[in-house]
């Protein structure tokens, strides 16, 4: 667990109320915006709207008139059949460029609420100062019987240049060197089961459970609902940091499972002021991955490894092609045992029959040695 102290948390609360933090310190712009704020400025040449989603179909039946469609499987790469990775730096730059997104534009993002957190987080750490989300997306817009548009839109390349920021993903050892500290906290946005361990790490996929002091909010606690993807008021949101054992001016380290729900909180935690951070760490291959469970084998932590809680060893998630073969490696070693226990017990009755016969010859010498001196000595004595 952190270690808490009143008079520190006062302070911290006191500075973030005071001083912006490092990663804020140039913000002027809302991070969250609603469709009212929206509809002032659509016509504005210095803001681009765009929607992100999974899938261009969703765009061309209806979308905000003005907006852009980004593609969210271009902003991320596969690995493992999972859409975890952030693509080449060059790649992933070039992708907003294509949506027109360039350093001087207020780029607001809208859509499924992991699609637009994630690009959320990207361009954070691209270094774009400018980016917000609208509340509520299409649904928002539509329930104020605002205009929707229809089918596909073009426009010209943007100019963006980017000025990556090495503050918004950490890797392990970042994380494990100051999760105990004062000032830091845990952030887990997985569901209940899966935070409990209840769900056998998504049956055996990962090692079940989450990290120690970690505190827990699952992203979608902090929409309205799935039929409403509003954010909560900013009192829930208070309401469910204090819960999750988060205190005002904490370093937030939002984590889930291969960080896209991680997105949602850690967009949330900028919102509430925080300081805030995404796990990464860096394979065999040196490619980026995102998310603490994919993460987790990268550090093991003698004395705190305890079922449900911490990470596994280095290269011990256990996938399907991994259990086999461990399977198939425990089963050889099953068929050699008796072979072992066999050739054990000839070699130890060999060390015991050598023994006896060791024995056996420095008893007959012993005794003759004996036999000897003693004669010596009466004949000596028979002679005196």
């Amino acid at each position: 667990m952190r270690i808490r102290s009143r008079g520190v948390r006062r302070g911290l609360a006191l500075l973030a109320a005071v001083l912006p933090a490092s990663g804020l310190a140039q913000q002027t712009h809302p991070l969250l915006v609603t469709e009212d704020w929206l509809a002032e400025r659509l016509d504005d040449p210095a803001l681009l709207l765009l929607n992100v989603e999974y899938d261009e179909s969703t765009f061309l039946e209806g979308h905000i008139p003005g907006a852009r469609f980004l593609p969210y499987r271009e902003i991320v790469t596969q690995v493992d059949e999972r859409l975890v990775e952030l693509p080449p730096l060059e790649q992933v730059v070039e992708v907003f460029r294509q949506a027109g997104i360039s350093n001087d534009l207020h780029v607001v993002l809208y859509g499924t609420p992991i699609p637009a957190a994630r690009a959320f987080v990207t361009l954070e750490h691209l270094g774009h100062e400018r980016v917000s989300i609208l509340d509520g997306g299409l649904f928002a817009w539509r329930e104020a019987g605002r205009d929707v548009a229809m089918g596909p839109v073009s426009g010209e390349p943007g100019a963006f240049e980017p000025r990556v920021r090495d503050d918004v993903f950490v890797d392990a050892d970042w994380v494990d060197e100051r999760r105990d500290r004062t000032g830091y906290a845990l952030l887990d946005g997985r569901p209940d089961d899966e935070y409990t361990g209840a769900d056998n790490g998504r049956d055996g996929t990962y090692r079940p459970g989450h990290i120690p002091g970690a505190g827990h909010v699952y992203w979608e606690e902090f929409m309205v609902s799935r039929e409403e993807p509003r954010f909560v008021s900013r009192e829930q949101m208070e309401t469910l940091f204090r819960r999750a054992g988060i205190d005002p001016g904490e370093t937030v380290i939002s984590y889930c499972y291969i960080g896209m729900r991680a997105s949602v909180n850690y967009f949330v935690s900028r919102l509430m002021g925080h300081e805030t951070r995404c796990p990464r760490r860096r394979d065999r291959s040196a490619r980026r991955v995102e998310g603490w469970s994919l993460l987790a084998p990268e550090r093991r932590s003698p004395g705190r490894a305890t079922a449900g809680h911490w990470p596994t060893p280095r290269g011990s998630v256990a996938t399907p092609r991994r259990r086999a073969a461990r399977m198939s490696a425990l089963s050889s070693v099953a068929r050699g045992i008796p072979r072992l226990i066999a050739t054990s017990r000839y070699a130890a009755s060999q060390v015991v029959r050598f023994s006896w016969r060791a024995r056996a010859r420095v008893s007959r010498s012993a005794r003759s040695s004996v036999s000897g001196s003693v004669a010596m000595g009466n004949c000596a004595r028979t002679s005196t």
